[in-house]
């Protein structure tokens, strides 16, 4: 065991990533000041029934999810995108055993199939999307999507029918992106190239897939 790790009264406490020599967080979920180690943080409680706790360094202060820090502090970094997952579900439970990374759409899913609640259709991800589009391509129809992902069968439907595009040529595909990249908007890419909004919106974020069919400059969604 490190210095900076200590196991104090059955916890196990590791400095506070960011804040190391000034925060502490430990394997039960408490946070405090290393300066006065007897007290522990009062966390808050925000809309969505999280914990939350301020840190202040230099006189700034900012507000921090607290399975966050035990996850980052315990499992170590996490990539862009991917989130803390509650296993039981219990929000405020912030106890390292409880903790996981996950994808979102892991986390969909586990919310779906572990503790029964019924994915809101506005909290679709473009990975649940994705999931969707690869189980229609494995030949799945679309209630048995609907079933296995927590959704209802409209929304699988409707989700998959924003990647209905038309056929068009991989160079209006990299112009496009191109395009995007240059920092131009849906409506001045639609009137330089005739594609809609909504094909360019797919290209931007990777809805949809390609083949190659009989001519190498042709696609075809899968």
């Amino acid at each position: 065991m490190t210095d900076s790790e200590r196991i104090v009264c059955g916890e196990n406490w590791k400095p506070v990533v960011g804040y190391e020599g000034v925060y502490s967080v430990s394997d039960h979920g408490n946070v405090r000041r290393d300066r006065r180690a007897h007290h522990n943080l009062r966390p808050g409680t925000n809309s969505y029934g999280y914990k939350t706790v301020s840190l202040c360094v230099n006189g700034k202060m900012r507000s921090f999810l607290v399975h966050r820090l035990v996850a980052l502090a315990f499992l170590g970094h996490a990539e862009n995108g991917i989130q803390c997952n509650h296993k039981n579900g219990v929000v405020d439970d912030n106890r390292l055993e409880n903790l996981e990374w996950v994808t979102s759409s892991e986390n969909c899913l586990h919310s779906y199939r572990v503790l029964g609640n019924k994915v809101h259709e506005g909290n679709v991800s473009r990975d649940v999307v994705r999931e969707m589009q690869t189980m229609r391509e494995s030949g799945k129809r679309h209630f048995e999507i609907a079933e296995s992902l927590g959704v209802s069968a409209t929304s699988v439907q409707w989700h998959l029918g924003k990647m209905e595009v038309p056929l068009i040529s991989d160079e209006t595909v990299n112009r496009i992106r191109a395009m995007l990249n240059a920092g131009k908007t849906l409506m001045e890419i639609k009137r330089e190239t005739g594609v809609s909004k909504g094909t360019v919106y797919n290209i931007r974020h990777n809805l949809y897939r390609y083949r190659l069919i009989q001519s190498p400059t042709e696609l075809v969604r899968e």
